[in-house]
């Protein structure tokens, strides 16, 4: 038998999602697309909140597995993020 306490609520419109890489992080061959789909989520009524280490650095370098896992733990802390997209 389902427990439905377990599930979370449908999103609507406004409700904010939250974006994380935990493994490949986006690459600027990759922005296009990328960018396509967050103005497709934004399109459909859904803020997006983006991780801090989504994006190759600056310098080229991949964010570190700490810098992705702090990205999903502070996705999962913030009671305004009702979705995480990876």
């Amino acid at each position: 038998m389902r427990n439905n306490n377990l599930l979370p609520e449908k999103l609507k419109p406004g409700d904010l999602i939250g974006i994380v890489s935990p493994s490949e992080p986006v690459r600027a061959e990759q922005e296009a697309h990328y960018a396509a789909g967050v103005a497709w989520l934004e399109r459909q009524g859904f803020p997006v909140r983006e991780g801090s280490h989504v994006r190759v650095t600056s310098s080229g370098e991949a964010p570190a597995a700490a810098q992705k896992a702090e990205d999903i733990n502070d996705m999962f802390a913030d009671p305004e993020v009702k979705a995480i997209i990876c």
